[in-house]
């Protein structure tokens, strides 16, 4: 039986092993003493047990993760169905206004509310129902700034509710978020609906007792099981296979699938060729600091209104600072004694005696060269014998806005692993 290295055991890695598993002899290597990835639940105990709250992936619904969710029903995943809802807030001018607010209809918003929260609400609906047509002619080619500058949205809609948004889906700092290709983050707001991205309530599941719940199901049905702690330092590309350096070992495969970032990927190849240079070189990553935490003081709204996600903005030194704060209880449908938040990049002082612990989460940038090089990403895989996966990849299939998160983890391992049984069968290797 041929054999199969996997690099990195976060979606994309996982979803390439379970592919492969009947067909090969399929070794992980993961440098984390845990599998995962971004799949990262941390186990808090309370008098009444414990409870897994979740700190990286949280969310889905089959209209916009259609193959996580098939993924999920095939392995039996347990699911809580969780009705989302959202908070904005400044801290500066000490307002919010959220669900409630955007579910009502027009009549009663223009009668009850303030002429700047109007004008948000109607640039909101104008972005959603401007932004279709100006993708279509063209006009949405350049940064996001520029598009929103050049067609009048005002600094209360940008600071207040765009980049709010932006800078929490993708978790870069604002200054990225604006240089963002103006398409691609205005296509995620027409693809998730008005609903989803308009502040409006609307339906997600969350994996029950948190997302390690998934990643033990497909780690327990590997035949092999993932190699822990060993982090792999380089990868040597052979005519005949693949020498994969790890723990001061050198192992040889038939194949290997690199599921980690781009920069890792690339760092890790002892010679890589023209083409991998140039296409992994394009893709850059934005460190996010993250606190799983029980401070409520980070929520500066009465508590009859805290949402499952709460956008936060404050001024410093003259420039906007959106930040993020998850309620994981509304999120997961916890029972639990504690509230617990996870803060994203906050600027608001955390308790550190309550915070349970943190993390320096990378996700990819999003900029006009890394959008442009998404035509030629999926070319990396044509030839082999080392593969690529990674949410840094767009779903073809769903557009070019889908990038970055689980659907595009595993939509880029289960091509991977689809490009090895392809170049398998052609080569007239066996298949088990």
């Amino acid at each position: 039986m041929r054999s199969v290295a996997i690099i990195g055991s976060g979606i994309s890695g996982l979803s390439a092993a379970y592919t492969l598993n009947s067909h090969f002899d399929v070794h992980v290597f993961e440098q984390d003493g845990r599998p995962g990835g971004h799949a990262s639940t941390v186990v808090v105990e309370e008098s009444n047990g414990s409870v897994g709250v979740d700190t990286g992936f949280m969310v889905f619904n089959p209209t916009n993760y259609p193959r996580l969710s098939k993924f999920f029903k095939e392995l039996n995943v347990p699911l809580n169905d969780h009705f989302g809802g959202y908070n904005f807030f400044d801290l500066d001018k000490k307002t919010y206004y959220g669900t409630e607010e955007l579910e009502k209809d027009e009549d009663y918003i223009r009668a009850n509310y303030d002429a700047e929260f109007i004008s948000v609400w109607e640039q909101a609906s104008r972005l959603l129902r401007e932004a279709p047509r100006h993708i279509m002619e063209g006009k949405c080619r350049v940064s996001l700034e520029d598009y929103l500058r050049e067609h009048g949205y005002t600094d209360s809609f940008i600071n207040g509710y765009m980049i709010q948004i932006s800078c929490s889906y993708w978790s870069v700092p604002v200054e990225l978020a604006l240089k963002s290709p103006a398409a691609m983050v205005i296509g995620m707001f027409l693809n998730h609906g008005k609903d989803g991205l308009g502040g409006r309530g609307v339906k997600w599941w969350s994996v029950r007792g948190g997302s390690k719940s998934y990643v033990d199901i497909v780690v327990s049905l590997l035949k092999n099981k993932p190699n822990y702690n060993a982090a792999v330092t380089k990868i040597r590309q052979l005519d005949n296979g693949v020498e994969v350096h790890a723990g001061g070992e050198v192992k040889f495969f038939d194949y290997a699938i690199v599921a980690t970032h781009a920069d890792q990927a690339l760092s890790l190849l002892d010679a890589p060729s023209a083409k991998q240079k140039e296409i992994l070189s394009a893709f850059e990553y934005n460190k996010c600091y993250t606190v799983l935490h029980t401070d409520a003081s980070v929520m500066p709204i009465p508590r009859e209104r805290w949402k499952s996600w709460n956008y936060g903005l404050v001024n410093i030194e003259g420039k906007p600072r959106p930040y993020l704060v998850y309620h994981m209880n509304s999120i997961q449908g916890l029972e639990a004694e504690n509230d617990y938040f996870v803060s994203l990049e906050s600027p608001i002082p955390i308790d550190p005696a309550k915070i349970i612990k943190t993390f320096d989460y990378e996700h990819p940038v999003i900029t006009v060269e890394s959008a442009a090089m998404q035509d030629r990403l999926p070319s990396i895989n044509d030839e082999g014998p080392v593969y690529f996966a990674g949410s840094y990849f767009a779903v073809r299939d769903l557009g070019p806005d889908y990038v970055a998160f689980h659907e595009s983890g595993i939509y880029s391992g289960r091509q991977a692993a689809n490009a090895v049984l392809r170049h398998a069968a052609s080569t007239g290797s066996a298949v088990a």
